[in-house]
Order: C-alpha cells, then sequence, then structure tokens
C-alpha cells in the first residue's frame, strides 16, 4: 500500500510542486594541499559599509585582507596580484560565482598568472566554507595578528609557523627564543588536516544521504532561493561536482504543450474544488437557534 501511494505522489504535479527540501547531502571536502601557499580561496566581504577581498591559503589557515576602492573585478584584480607578488602565484583559486570572478577579465587574469580557476557549485556556498568562515574573524589589524600567530588545536602550529616556519611578534608576552625560525613537518600538518577533515565528515553525514544521480534528458524539479513551489524542468548536464538539495527527480510525463501529465488517479486526489455562488446561500428555511430555559441559582457568595 505505501509503494502505490509513494509512486501516486510521485507522478503528482501538485505533490512535486509543494514538496519540502531535501535533506543534506554527505559532506565533499578539498583535497589537502601538500605546499604552504598551492590552493588559496578568495572571497568578497563588506564591513562597515566597506568592501574587502580576503585570501586564505588552505595548508596553513593564513589570509590576506585588503581594502577595495570599488567592488569590481579590475579592483579585485588589482589586490590579489599584490598578494601574489608577496607570497607567489598560487597552484589553484577557488572562488563562488560572484560576478567578480566569472567574467571575462578575471579568465585572462588566471591565464596570464598561469594558476587554475575553481568556483564552487551553483546555489551552494558552503563549499567555498574556509574563506566564509574566515571573514567571520576579520575585523581588526590586531585581531589578524593574534588569529595568525594562535596555533591550531589538532597540531599545535600556528598558521604564521606554517606559511613563514616562524612566529611573528604580538602584544602577548613571549620569549625571544619562541621567535627564531623552525622548518615545519609539512606532512605532520597534512596528515592532521585530513584528520580535522574524516571527523568533520562523520559528523557532517550523520542525518545526510545520498541522491540518486542524475542523467540528461530526465524530468526534475528544482526549487529555486526563495521560494516554496519546485518548479518543473529537464536535467540538460551536469555543471559541478555535485549540489542536488534544490533539485528533485520526477516520475512525470511530459504532454506535447511541455506541461506535465497528471494520471487520473492523481487528477482525482490533486482537483481543486471550486466554490459556486450556490453554496454560499444559506438555505431557504433557517433554524431557529434554542436557548435554554432551566431555572439558575446565582452562588450565595453573589447575594448580598
Amino acid at each position: 500500500m505505501s509503494s502505490q501511494v509513494k509512486e501516486l505522489v510521485s507522478k503528482c504535479s501538485v505533490c512535486n510542486t509543494y514538496q519540502p527540501k531535501q535533506c543534506k547531502e554527505p559532506l565533499l571536502s578539498h583535497d589537502s594541499p601538500a605546499l604552504p601557499w598551492s590552493k588559496v580561496g578568495v572571497d568578497l566581504f563588506i564591513y562597515e559599509n566597506r568592501n574587502y577581498v580576503i585570501t586564505v591559503d588552505y595548508f596553513s589557515n593564513f589570509f590576506e585582507v585588503d581594502y577595495l576602492t570599488s567592488a569590481t573585478t579590475t579592483a579585485v584584480v588589482k589586490k590579489l596580484k599584490e598578494q601574489f607578488s608577496r607570497h607567489g602565484i598560487p597552484e589553484t583559486v577557488f572562488t563562488d560565482n560572484g560576478p567578480q570572478f566569472v567574467c571575462k577579465e578575471f579568465r585572462e587574469f588566471s591565464n596570464e598568472w598561469e594558476f587554475k580557476h575553481l568556483t564552487s557549485s551553483p546555489r551552494y556556498p558552503q563549499s567555498n566554507g574556509k574563506v566564509e568562515n574566515s571573514v567571520k574573524t576579520s575585523d581588526v589589524h590586531l585581531a589578524l595578528l593574534e588569529f595568525r600567530n594562535t596555533p591550531s588545536e589538532r597540531d599545535g602550529v600556528s598558521p604564521s609557523q606554517k606559511l613563514f616556519s616562524i612566529r611573528t611578534r604580538t602584544c602577548l608576552p613571549t620569549t625571544k627564543d619562541l621567535l627564531k625560525p623552525r622548518v615545519i613537518d609539512a606532512e605532520k600538518v597534512v596528515t592532521g588536516a585530513e584528520q580535522a577533515k574524516e571527523k568533520q565528515k562523520e559528523n557532517y553525514d550523520v542525518k545526510a544521504r545520498v541522491l540518486v544521480p542524475l542523467e540528461a534528458g530526465e524530468i526534475v524539479r528544482m526549487r529555486l532561493p526563495k521560494e516554496q513551489k519546485w518548479s518543473l524542468g529537464t536535467c540538460i548536464k551536469q555543471v559541478g561536482p555535485r549540489n542536488r538539495r534544490h533539485i528533485r527527480k520526477t516520475a512525470e510525463k511530459f504532454r506535447d504543450s511541455g506541461r506535465p501529465s497528471d494520471s487520473a488517479e492523481c487528477q482525482t486526489f490533486c482537483k481543486p474544488i471550486v466554490s459556486t455562488s450556490n453554496s454560499m446561500t444559506g438555505p431557504e428555511n433557517p433554524v431557529l437557534l434554542r436557548r435554554s430555559t432551566r431555572d439558575r441559582k446565582p452562588p450565595d457568595r453573589y447575594q448580598a
């Protein structure tokens, strides 16, 4: 019985339009880079009505923040060139699908400086979470200095040590011996990062499940941001590694007009009921309400 109901609902156009959101999918973590500044994430944010660009190193968690005179691609590219001139050109730059990163000018910049530009899945900014989390901590320059010198819980090494093999002086008291350069074991850093990702994935996947892959030409329902309905569409091709939460496979079929065809049983359950003017009129002989006529005796406490 339950399988028949499930099949009926899967073919119902109204049911598919107003279905709840899908559950989250299992976590796909980024690969841990083997070298500092070989893979970075870039994003824009606004603080006190001013635009900034932030660049995060995936190896050390060290990040750079620069003020932008305007939120244009030209301004972003200029600041990235300054950062790359200090730390070197990374092999991979990971961004979201913002207009500053998907235009021709940024594509020419990546080709000229010979780095690979990757973007997060459409409508899934969570995949750029490394840089999104760094935005939360970038308030003032002193906070940046302290963050870069704070040892990580998993390996006891700070971002500044991972990137430069040195601690930088802060307002906190420290000995001169701790400020001497020391080479960091890169394999230890990578191992610690992989273990942390495995633990993170284990916790994340508790309430996640794998969704069935879609094939080109299949009929689907798509739920756009800030919308409560699932719109009908056709799967054309895969544009990202994943992100299926806003797309749901459906058993509906198209008519020649391009609209989904509902089965006879579905129409029986989903056909709206239209009220007529006759249904609004009252009965010819209205029934008079009858009031109780029993004798009531007030309580003694209310008597004088």
